[in-house]
């Protein structure tokens, strides 16, 4: 059972992170994640907890993290609204304090180098005069009143800097008093004015504050351009009922129900058109800024908008089980599946803290003993030591930036299961394809009729069609298409007929009594199974109709006249009677050729070999490579032989890439060190199997999420070495003299804040979100 908490008042990830490694040790837990930029906790409860001992569960949780964070709540995300004034006006003090610290400090700064001599960074001189009287003795020889207005302005500037700072260390309890960032800046700051380095107390704690501000706003920033890419969330329905209209919930419409869709308004669930012609913008849900024409018996998914005239739709999906909540569902499990590089820093940040504490707690006791420098020396050395050592950089800006590649993909119309596939991705060197519906259209267009002798077309299509009524397989719904294009005139309109016997006997199954059987069949159909990599068989009023290929005919004992085809060749068969063979042609996608061509010559991309995999006959499988500029094939493959020659090939090193339609892939989707399902959402075993779901078809998507993850790993990586690298430069050098306590302060927030602000450059920019 896993539930999803809002963390409302933590104020370091730090911090979160220690709520989290103690949540872990619950017997009741299986696995606890944070997410800063969402502020999500994701508990896992073990196996045997159900939802009856959810209230129990969930006191004992929040029990802990009261006790580790009194000013912590836990809060149901759907009965969370963030209180965006109330953010603001807090916003605008905070900024207004930091101002006029800002300000005060610059007036004392000005008036101590106006009276007397001043000496920027005294505490970095060798003989650092020990604790006592010296600085006092030293400020009754300088004007008096010069000396005591400064000090008045650095004491308003530290506490208007410090407010927010004291107030969320004295919050903290046990060990977290001494080892959250709050903590260590009051340390240091404390010691700088014990040293008589009031300017610098000052400096440290203004430039933490701003450092921290800043901090928030970049997470903010963040946290609203995923928001804005969620934008496509409905918030109320427009029903009719009884002839009335009325305002609703889309969690309350149920299938069947009638709503009306306004121009510019949210699609609140899915649904089929029954009146009005309008245009959707569906750019939120597939990426595609085109708009999509709609009309009486279109499909249409939730979250798009209405472009135009106002559309009355059916319910076909309640809410729960409709796109919009399918991608909600799989966006928030993709910030609680953390990559291997975000729980090594979370675990690495564990470690690393308390060590530097104790570092700089040597540094100052003992290393006076084998010194010519006192104390005082020391103890300024080891307040550096203190203030470098926060992990904030690493343990916000390395989540952040897999935050900012989930939200720029998921912008496009992509959806990624969480940083490790993201990660994963960014390594892949070997690509395999699956053909019908990845590489070519997935839209079958029925090319010839071969009917058996004595067999009328209308009958051999529409055995075909009623066989695969239920079935979502791409040759279903071309069958389906096909026979939606008969009932528009008496007689078979649709392809050429090849008739192998001069008199067919004209049964009385008209186009018309078809289409009506189609309308009433779900009721009627008693058994329908899919036989992956072979075809349908149903049962439809007693009788037995078998559709699929020579295979599926050859295991059932039933003698077909072969077809020699190009193209792919399906034989139908009622009540074990051979009718006919259907030849359908798969168009290749318009970007296939570009796209693979791209993928196999891009440095960047480094994909080494693309092998088509697809259950095809080999004749169709080259024809298609040869066309599209792939070199290795292997066709006539089950599902189950898919995987088996997905799992032979192992490259010498990176990971492996299986695209596949998310209906017949599942295996090998699931399989697959990154599964990539095309024109997944609304697919139950794309959701279920693939790592990433491309919305629509289009193959270039690949293209772009696979730029996406390498240039998210390269951000990431930059952030790890710049972070590690700056502060073990301070840490060397502070512990040697030569910075001071400015320079840790930098090696904290100012680092952070660079590594955030280099996280957010991969975020999708406005104007591509909007389609603009």
């Amino acid at each position: 059972m896993q539930k999803t908490y809002i963390l409302k008042g933590i104020d370091c990830p730090s911090c979160a992170e220690k709520i989290v490694a103690r949540l872990n040790k619950l017997d009741e837990v299986n696995e606890a994640t944070y997410h800063h930029p969402t502020e999500k906790l994701y508990l896992y409860f073990a196996e045997e907890f159900g939802e009856a001992e959810l209230p129990s569960l969930e006191a004992k949780v929040k029990g802990l993290v009261h006790r580790l964070e009194p000013n912590c709540s836990l809060i149901d995300p759907r009965l969370y609204k963030r209180d965006e004034s109330a953010e603001a006006a807090q916003q605008k003090r905070e900024l207004r304090d930091l101002i006029a610290a800002l300000l005060l400090f610059l007036l004392g700064f000005a008036l101590r180098l106006a009276y007397g001599s001043f000496d920027l960074f005294p505490s970095l001189k060798e003989g650092l005069p020990e604790l006592g009287f010296g600085h006092f003795e030293a400020f009754l020889g300088r004007n008096l009143y010069g000396e005591l207005a400064s000090l008045l302005f650095f004491a308003l500037a530290y506490v208007l800097a410090s407010k927010r700072v004291y107030k969320a260390a004295f919050k903290a309890r046990g060990w977290q008093k001494l080892f959250s960032e709050n903590s260590l800046m009051i340390i240091a700051s404390i010691g700088a004015i014990v040293l008589g380095e009031y300017p610098e107390a000052v400096a440290v704690m203004l430039f933490f504050a701003w450092g921290d501000y800043l901090e928030q706003k970049a997470v903010a920033k963040s946290r609203n351009s995923i928001e804005e890419s969620l934008s496509f969330i409905p918030e109320t329905a427009i029903r009719l009922r009884d002839g009335q209209v009325e305002k609703c919930e889309p969690e309350e419409l149920k299938v069947g129900d009638i709503v009306l869709i306004h121009p510019g308004a949210k699609v609140p669930t899915d649904g089929r058109v029954v009146e009005g012609r309008s245009t959707l913008d569906t750019q939120a849900i597939s990426g595609e800024s085109l708009p999509v024409p709609v009309g009486p018996g279109f499909e249409v998914l939730s979250g798009s908008i209405n472009g135009g005239g106002l559309l009355k739709l059916e319910v076909t999906k309640v809410y729960a089980d409709s796109t919009v909540a399918g991608m909600l569902a799989l966006l928030d499990q993709a910030a609680a599946r953390k990559s291997p590089t975000e729980r090594f820093i979370t675990r690495f940040a564990r470690i690393y803290t308390p060590t530097v504490v104790i570092i700089a707690l040597i540094i100052a006791l003992l290393f006076p003993q084998f010194s010519n420098y006192g104390y005082s020396v020391w103890i300024y050395r080891a307040l550096v030591f203190l203030v470098a050592s926060c992990p904030c950089a690493l343990v916000i800006s390395v989540p952040l930036a897999y935050f900012a590649g989930l939200g720029a993909a998921s912008a496009k119309g992509i959806l990624v299961r969480g940083g490790a596939a993201l990660e994963e991705l960014a390594k892949a060197n070997t690509l395999f394809l699956d053909k019908t519906g990845t590489l070519t259209e997935g839209n079958f267009a029925i090319s010839k009729l071969i009917p058996a002798p004595r067999v009328s077309p209308d009958e051999l299509i529409a055995a075909a069609a009623i066989a695969e009524y239920g079935s979502q397989h791409p040759l279903a719904e071309a069958l389906r298409r096909s026979l939606r294009r008969l009932c528009v005139a008496d007689g078979c309109t649709l392809c050429e007929v090849e008739r192998r016997d001069d008199s067919i006997e004209q049964l009385a199954l008209t186009p018309q009594i078809v289409y009506r059987i189609m309308h009433s069949i779900q009721a009627d159909l008693l058994n329908a199974e899919e036989i992956h990599g072979r075809g349908v068989r149903a049962t439809y009023r007693g009788v037995e109709f078998l559709v699929g290929n020579a295979r599926l005919f050859a295991e059932n004992g039933i003698e077909i006249i072969p077809v020699d085809s190009d193209n792919t060749v399906i034989y139908v068969a009622k009540d074990r009677k051979f009718l006919g063979a259907i030849c359908l042609a798969d168009l290749i996608k318009p970007n296939a050729r570009d796209t693979v061509a791209a993928l196999s010559h891009c440095d960047a991309c480094r994909i080494e070999s693309v092998i088509m995999l697809t259950g095809d006959k080999s004749e169709v499988a080259q024809s298609v490579c040869r066309a599209i500029g792939i070199k290795r094939f292997q066709a006539e493959l089950l599902p189950e032989d898919k995987l088996h020659a997905y799992e032979s090939i192992k490259p010498a090193t990176g990971s492996k890439v299986f695209i596949g339609d998310g209906i017949n892939d599942a295996p090998v989707l699931m399989a697959s060190d990154v599964g990539v399902a095309m024109g997944g959402i609304g697919q139950a075993a794309a959701i279920e199997a693939a790592d990433v779901i491309i919305a629509n078809d289009n193959l270039e998507k690949f293209h772009q999420v696979l730029h996406i993850s390498k240039e998210t790993k390269k951000i990431v990586r930059g952030n790890i070495a710049f972070a590690l690298g700056v502060k073990i430069l301070v840490l060397l050098a502070g512990a040697f003299g030569h910075v001071g306590i400015w320079a840790a302060v930098f090696s904290d927030v100012g680092v952070a804040l660079l590594a955030i602000f280099n996280s957010l450059r991969i975020l999708p920019k406005k104007e591509q979100q909007t389609g603009g």
